[in-house]
């Protein structure tokens, strides 16, 4: 099954030197990313006007926003994701400065993003950020566990996934102690429901048997990146599916 997210992908970049580039491509944060940054580079603007000008243009560009879907907080995660590679800047209250050249590194990307800032000492933040929303699931992992499973040949190696509502960063740095090096943030889900969708991630992978039983602590896999990424990206692409009206039907047949 095609994931939706590369669906996108090849939609925009196939229609990105034309008036619909977005035709047929429903509203998220990492697809209104850029077009925020094409409408506002070099100025500083109210986010209010943001919200109101992306709302209209996405439309008029041929997107659609899916039934119940609230584009005032998807314009709050796309400029979430722009904060964190530099590309917005908050200054005053409800204003930011947008630009096409970040201040601090990182580049607009129509599906994932790098967050390499972070006030926690020692924690590496670089990460790859997706999804939609202001709660977050993540994944981390200690780079010993990485090391020693490559060394076997494995790509499967042990993985934290849990969730927050607070801010990975600051979740993961609070409960990452004690051990002999700093853990390895290496992705973050945005989210409007990250106690459900951390669930269903869980299910998924304790069905595939990669549950750790014997880990004193809850919540370890053996598992990656690209494996919980694919999982959600089946469950994003259901969700998707449920709120443009499609049966249960119709999904089993896909």
């Amino acid at each position: 099954m095609i994931s939706e997210n590369s669906e996108i992908d090849t939609k925009v970049r196939k229609r990105n030197d034309t008036g619909d580039r977005y035709r047929e491509i429903e509203m998220r944060a990492s697809v209104i990313a850029p077009l925020i940054v094409e409408l506002f580079d070099g100025k500083r603007v109210k986010r209010e006007t943001i919200i109101q000008t992306i709302g209209e243009e996405f439309r008029n560009r041929g997107g659609y926003v899916a039934k119940g879907y609230n584009v005032t907080a998807c314009v709050k995660s796309a400029l979430k994701l722009l904060e964190s590679q530099g590309n917005a800047v908050k200054v005053v209250k409800g204003y930011r400065d947008i630009s096409s050249i970040p201040n601090a590194g990182g580049s607009i990307s129509l599906v994932k993003t790098t967050n390499t800032s972070s006030k926690i000492k020692g924690l590496s933040t670089e990460c790859e950020i997706i999804g939609c929303g202001k709660e977050e699931v993540y994944l981390f992992y200690y780079p010993s566990y990485k090391e020693l499973a490559e060394l076997k040949g494995k790509m499967e190696f042990p993985c934290k996934i849990g969730r927050t509502a607070v801010g990975t960063p600051e979740r993961v740095g609070s409960i990452a102690t004690g051990m002999p090096e700093f853990a390895k943030i290496d992705l973050v889900i945005h989210t409007d429901d990250c106690e459900n969708m951390e669930n269903a991630i869980h299910s998924i992978l304790k069905l595939m048997g990669r549950y750790i039983e014997e880990s004193p602590a809850n919540e370890w896999y053996l598992t990656n990146k690209e494996q919980v990424k694919e999982i959600y990206n089946h469950i994003d692409e259901l969700q998707h599916l449920y709120r443009i009206g499609v049966s249960q039907k119709d999904i089993n047949q896909l």
